[in-house]
């Protein structure tokens, strides 16, 4: 396994998000200075976003670029594949197929946590299913070289798709070849789930991973022990990127760091 850490992009306005934030050079340099392989971009508008200079930045630090996470166009923006109004529906969409493009230039995947949507009290749940499932085929099919990752997110966040279980058989039920899963170790203990039964159920369908401490902090400034989830996701043969999603303090050398020192002995199975 190896180790990424999350990045906003600069289209970003919020400074309260789980991401480091800042100028990319500077950052990318940090990330690649304390042990990491890799940086997973939080995007918001793939059309206001200088991905040149991101690639360009990447290559210079040696860092890969393994998922591109796009939370902030539902929590910033507001937009959803679920959304009952037409219009949210086809913006969502239309960055979603941006990043498809630009994702297999990057060699990343392109993520759909809460950008899915959710169930509102006014609109039957069906109709909602249906737009969503229109979405991920849309925008699947618009680049079948890149892999689209539902993501499932706890019920604190949202009231659809929140286990590892849900997450699976939505994907089944799409069949579509490049529509796979990312798992979330917070989410998945927010909702109490058998994290061993749901990693072997998993296998071989999900291809990214988030990680962060209790109360969203940087792994090392919680109390989540990470030991046996790393035991578990080397027992179901896992290799891709274990990328961190957390709220940063004011010292991102400190979180880089402490997280690092955390993670490393457990990518290769060591503890």
């Amino acid at each position: 396994m190896k180790a990424a850490y999350m990045v906003a992009t600069q289209d970003i306005m919020r400074d309260k998000i789980l991401c480091l934030k800042g100028d990319y050079a500077q950052i990318f340099q940090l990330v690649s200075r304390n042990g990491y392989t890799g940086i997973e971009l939080m995007v918001k508008n793939p059309f206001a976003v200088d991905f040149i200079t991101i690639e360009r930045s990447a290559k210079e630090y040696r860092l890969d670029i393994p998922m591109i996470c796009t939370g902030e166009m539902f929590r910033e923006d507001g937009l959803s594949f679920g959304d009952p109004r037409p219009e949210i529906r086809r913006e969502a969409i239309r960055r979603s197929k941006e990043l498809m493009k630009i994702a297999e230039q990057l060699r990343a995947y392109v993520n759909v946590g809460r950008l899915r949507g959710e169930f509102q009290s006014d609109i039957l749940p069906e109709d909602t299913i249906a737009w969503v499932k229109d979405g991920f085929s849309e925008v699947a099919a618009c680049n079948p070289n890149v892999c689209l990752l539902l993501e499932p997110v706890n019920h604190i966040n949202t009231n659809y798709l929140l286990t590892t279980s849900q997450g699976m058989s939505f994907i089944k039920e799409l069949n579509i070849p490049n529509v796979k899963l990312m798992l979330d170790y917070m989410h998945m203990i927010i909702e109490n789930e058998d994290i061993e039964c749901s990693l072997a159920s998993a296998k071989g369908w999900f291809k990214h991973v988030h990680i962060c401490d209790s109360d969203r902090k940087p792994p090392g400034q919680g109390t989540f022990k990470f030991d046996p989830f790393f035991k578990l996701l080397h027992k179901v043969e896992y290799d891709g990127y274990v990328s961190i999603e957390a709220r940063p303090t004011q010292d991102y050398a400190f979180d880089l760091k402490k997280s690092f020192q955390v993670i490393s002995p457990l990518l290769n199975g060591n503890s």
